[in-house]
């Protein structure tokens, strides 16, 4: 039996891996558990389309990081003052 895993087995794979099981781990277990459904042509088309749509939001998330300026964390003066009052030597 093939099906296509929803999250990560240990012993199978990962989340959207397409594996081959015996038919009672995968009836009695894994698909009542909802970790996986039975790889269909339907199953496979949505795993697919579901992959490129990850791929798309990964694409638009690179582009955007690109775009904006890296900004450093910087703490202001009084915020430091405070730190050292409390008995600290320097600022975080």
């Amino acid at each position: 039996m093939q099906i296509i895993l929803l999250e990560d087995v240990r012993s199978l794979g990962k989340a959207g891996d397409l594996v081959k099981v015996s038919d009672g781990y995968g009836r009695n277990f894994l698909i009542p558990q909802k970790k996986a459904i039975l790889a269909t042509e339907k199953g496979v088309k949505m795993l697919e389309h579901q992959k490129r749509q990850v791929q798309a939001r990964m694409g638009k998330m690179k582009k955007n990081l690109k775009k904006s300026p890296r900004k450093s964390m910087r703490f202001p003066a009084r915020s430091r003052r405070r730190w050292e009052k409390a008995g600290n030597s320097s600022a975080p």
